[in-house]
């Protein structure tokens, strides 16, 4: 929201806010940070639910149409790159020098060849 919204909505009444501007602010990330533009398109819309529910807006959140007229979205084909395998034991030896709890879970992770997704990654507090 810092980053994205308030400096280009950060200034208006909530009640003010239509859908052209909602789609403004995310049209600028659209195609090139689509998890992030989902994150926020959901984050704007909570904070608009929140105030037509306390009296601050007259009309419920523009939600729905506002990415309407935004370009397709590339498809994630969901997989991430993996590291050559000749490069995985200097990398483990990285890893061994930094004794945090999340290292060595990462560690256990590649030692018994598991798959982890970027939300598990995200789990685990960032590599």
């Amino acid at each position: 929201m810092e980053t994205y919204v308030f400096p280009k909505l950060g200034n208006v009444q909530v009640s003010e806010i239509t859908d052209p501007m909602i789609r403004y602010v995310l049209a600028e990330i659209w195609l090139s940070k689509p998890e992030t533009v989902r994150r926020v398109r959901q984050r704007i819309g909570a904070v608009l639910d929140w105030a037509f529910a306390s009296g601050f807006r007259e009309l419920e959140a523009p939600m729905r149409a506002v990415t309407k007229g935004l370009p397709k979205q590339p498809k994630n084909d969901g997989h991430f790159a993996a590291m050559p395998y000749t490069k995985v034991p200097a990398f483990v030896a990285s890893l061994r020098k930094r004794g945090s709890f999340i290292r060595m879970a990462l560690e256990f992770a590649i030692l018994c060849a598991s798959r982890l997704g970027g939300s598990s990654l995200r789990a685990m507090g960032g590599i």
